[in-house]
């Protein structure tokens, strides 16, 4: 009887161990597709989820949010305090739209959202309905005035390689 249990024991060490051959084989020659952390492309800066770029040409509101979509991005949406802190104070840029415009007594982002106006206050001119930040001030503009632009791609998860 002892016999006939240790020969079971063998066998299923080998049938073990053949089956863990076969796997790590297969595996070697079937690596798993691992994902690649590269949210951003070259020139964008990440930040909790986002990427983010600023031009370096100058153009009016719509032709910004254009090009913005030519990167499958959109001018700026920007969700949080956190956000507009990172944006004023570490990416260190100024004088640039961002994807904030008045409709009426209201402001829209470029998404389609309604503005918090928790947010951030907007200084409102009598000169236009697209909304820019020049330095510590975010306000209202013709759209047709030139300026930078800042854009921004949103949610990322990694990527897997293909």
């Amino acid at each position: 009887m002892c016999l006939h249990l240790s020969f079971r024991k063998r066998i299923t060490g080998i049938v073990i161990a053949v089956a863990v051959i076969l796997l790590l084989s297969w595996i070697t020659l079937n690596p798993p597709k691992l994902p690649q952390w590269e949210p951003c492309p070259d020139d964008w800066l990440y930040y909790k989820k986002k990427c983010y770029y600023h031009s370096g040409a100058m153009a009016d509101w719509n032709s910004s949010q254009e090009s913005c979509s030519d990167y499958g991005a959109s001018l700026a949406v920007i969700d949080s305090p956190q956000e507009l802190n990172f944006i004023m104070y570490r990416i260190r840029i100024t004088n640039f739209w961002i994807g904030l415009r008045r409709k009426g007594n209201k402001f829209f982002w470029v998404n389609g959202s309604s503005f918090d106006t928790n947010l951030f206050r907007v200084n409102i001119t009598n000169d236009g309905d697209c909304v820019h930040i020049d330095s510590a001030f975010i306000s209202t503009r013709r759209c047709s005035s030139l300026r930078n632009w800042l854009c921004t791609t949103g949610q990322f998860s990694p990527k897997t390689s293909s």
